[in-house]
């Protein structure tokens, strides 16, 4: 069954995950906890937190729970994502409640995946996993059919453009944002006219998303769906990169901030700033935006470099800057070089990657072009 035909959870799929969870107590309790920092499923964060008598904290533990039976990395893993450990909204309830079922139905997929998401970064130096939080958003903003296609075609990269809305890929958002919502007021048309001539106008322009969006604004009657403007959802969105303290923590590996940086900021030859500046400005020179790359990567635990190329010959930016860290070889991964880093590099020495980073700023910035494939099967409506 597909994930987002998923109904809200019966009476009855409750009593099963109730029997699960009797079983899995006596697999919890008295477990020692090794794992670096708080989780809800650690017994010392169960008698010190007063969330303890909230229901929905409760429920989340119980739900948590019955994953632990099977991956108890996994679980525990998710208990320490922030969203959870500072209060839990009927939304992130039904998001860990979406999440067990999607683990019960796909086990094996999920153990994998998760694997390749504990693995980026430092475990034993980080709050959490930022992957893992970035996987339970998509539940929480009920964004199923990305879920789906993760679990079939998984990748870092995928997950964080997916999952983060950062200004580079913010268009992505709203272009999937407005297709959900002409796929959700298509299907509530009352119209049976109206309707055929949406499907007219698909066939011949191969595509609707626009026209569908413009007929309920002249004819609102028509349409049993409310249109939900994407512009209301955006806020939600640039809420949880507002505070630089909280982005800090959650930017803790090198393919996480590379992404970051990469999405998010935008290269100015003559804009230097610090850290904290630069973070909430979004542009920067090539030293501002390494500087802030440096930053974070020494507070995920890595060994880090800072370079600068001056080269006065050059026709181009007289000086570039470039940071990374060095990996269990001694190489130089090269993680900021803006505005050409469009990958992760890697260096054998200094000297290759000096050569790498001069005349860094001759190349223009990056154009980025995105194409996007018609969505599957618009016009079937879900069983």
């Amino acid at each position: 069954m597909a994930l987002n035909q998923r109904n809200i959870i019966e009476d009855r799929e409750m009593f099963l995950l109730s029997s699960m969870i009797v079983i899995c107590v006596c697999c919890i309790c008295g477990c020692s906890t090794s794992l670096k920092n708080i989780s809800i499923l650690d017994e010392s964060y169960f008698f010190k937190n007063p969330l303890i008598s909230d229901q929905n904290f409760n429920d989340a533990k119980l739900l948590l729970n019955v994953i632990s039976c099977k991956n108890r990395k996994f679980a525990y893993e998710i208990g320490k994502i922030p969203e959870l450990l500072d209060g839990i909204s009927k939304d992130e309830i039904m998001a860990i409640k979406r999440l067990v079922y999607c683990y019960l139905d796909n086990e094996l997929v999920f153990d994998r995946i998760f694997q390749e998401m504990y693995a980026i970064g430092l475990p034993e130096d980080r709050k959490y996993c930022s992957t893992l939080q970035a996987f339970l958003w998509l539940f929480i903003d009920k964004n199923y059919d990305e879920i789906e296609d993760l679990l079939y075609n998984y990748s870092t990269e995928s997950l964080l453009y997916k999952a983060w809305v950062l200004e580079n890929n913010m268009h992505y958002h709203r272009w999937c944002w407005r297709t959900q919502q002409a796929h959700a007021l298509f299907h509530s048309c009352t119209d049976s006219d109206l309707k055929k001539k949406i499907v007219n106008y698909y066939k011949k322009n191969k595509g609707a998303v626009d026209y569908i969006i413009s007929m309920v604004e002249k004819v609102p009657e028509k349409f049993g769906h409310t249109y939900i403007a994407y512009e209301s959802v955006l806020i939600k969105q640039q809420n949880r990169w507002n505070n630089h303290k909280i982005v800090y923590d959650r930017l803790n590996a090198p393919e996480l901030i590379h992404f970051f940086i990469y999405n998010n900021y935008f290269y100015e030859p003559n804009e230097y700033s610090t850290p904290k500046k630069t973070f909430y400005s979004k542009y920067g020179n090539s030293k501002a935006l390494a500087e802030l790359g440096k930053l974070l990567l020494d507070k995920s635990g890595y060994k880090t470099f800072f370079i600068t190329i001056k080269d006065e010959s050059t026709l181009c930016r007289k000086e570039h800057a470039g940071t990374g860290i060095f990996d269990e070889n001694g190489n130089y991964v090269l993680v900021v070089d803006m505005p050409k880093g469009k990958e992760i590099s890697v260096h054998n020495d200094q000297n290759a990657l000096e050569k790498y980073l001069r005349n860094g700023n001759c190349m223009p910035p990056p154009k980025r072009q995105f194409r996007f494939a018609l969505p599957k099967n618009f016009f079937q409506k879900n069983i």
